[in-house]
């Protein structure tokens, strides 16, 4: 859940490109074109998971055109798995897939099926934005239902995940919004710290800006275990890191392994054999001393 949390877009019908920014801000022209995305329809992210400095597994994150109740809509499927190392000691096995509305960016449905150690869940939510009334049913639970209120501006945490990639983020601007988890709305606070160099595998050494995001759930900040996400400066805004800083035990680090589907940027384009190459020149050179 940690990638789904911290990990901390869309236009097919006219010839009208929509900017990003009006979008983000809940405007949405009439001729409203669903072709240009902040985001290639295809894009898929893969993250390496660490416990300290020991590789514990994979997640994933893609997003691609779907189908819901015949209608067409932006589907994400997420996934996360533990490898061999960990899943004798706590075996992880968790699938998402969230259904967004490719006008509004608003959430429709998600459904999350997560095996974590012992513990298993399964649960489906619906919206409904004209009643502002939405669903969860715990199938696991004796299909357990659940109906709960939500703001006009409220989307799935999953959903905001790539909303908030329309957006982008200003140091020290906080934000504070409302998302959906777990069948209630919670204030979800996102406070861009500074722009740092972070080492993102093949990729590089690489600025991002950090965030530090605070969910508050009945009022109460949660302080056990600091969440950190570092985002790419590019207009993919990637979440290139992210970190849950544990008390007593080694950090669990996601970093980004690899960007694969369509695109004409650095994430597209990237020559890994060329990277590696440039890199063994850069290490070979003897050095200077003053």
């Amino acid at each position: 859940m940690f990638l789904s949390c911290t990990i901390i877009s869309a236009h097919a019908a006219t010839n009208e490109v929509v900017d990003s920014k009006n979008l983000a801000k809940d405007y949405v022209p009439e001729n409203f074109s669903t072709n240009d995305f902040w985001f290639p329809i295809g894009e898929e992210l893969i993250f390496k998971a660490l416990l300290g400095f020991i590789p514990v597994g994979e997640a994933s994150s893609k997003i691609d055109w779907g189908e819901l109740d015949g209608k067409k809509v932006l589907h994400i499927k997420y996934w996360a798995k533990s490898n061999k190392v960990i899943a004798t000691v706590y075996p992880i096995d968790d699938v998402i897939d969230v259904y967004i509305d490719p006008v509004t960016f608003r959430s429709i449905k998600y459904e999350m099926k997560l095996k974590e150690g012992s513990h298993f869940k399964h649960e489906i939510t619906t919206f409904d934005y004209d009643t502002l009334k939405g669903t969860a049913i715990r199938v696991d639970k004796d299909n357990r239902k659940e109906v709960f209120d939500f703001s006009p501006d409220a989307r799935g945490l999953f959903t905001f995940m790539y909303y908030m990639r329309s957006r982008g983020y200003k140091i020290g601007e906080k934000e504070t919004f409302n998302v959906v988890t777990d069948g209630k709305e919670y204030k979800l606070t996102v406070d861009p710290k500074k722009i740092e160099k972070i080492d993102v595998g093949k990729y590089g050494k690489l600025s991002a800006v950090r965030v530090d995001p605070k969910a508050e759930f009945n009022g109460i900040f949660i302080t056990k275990g600091k969440v950190v996400a570092w985002v790419s400066q590019d207009p993919r805004r990637l979440m290139v890191r992210g970190e849950v800083q544990l008390p007593f035990i080694a950090d669990v680090k996601f970093v980004l392994k690899d960007v694969k589907g369509p695109g004409d940027d650095f994430w597209s384009n990237f020559d890994e054999k060329k990277a590696k190459k440039n890199e063994n020149k850069r290490s070979s050179r003897p050095s200077r001393r003053r």
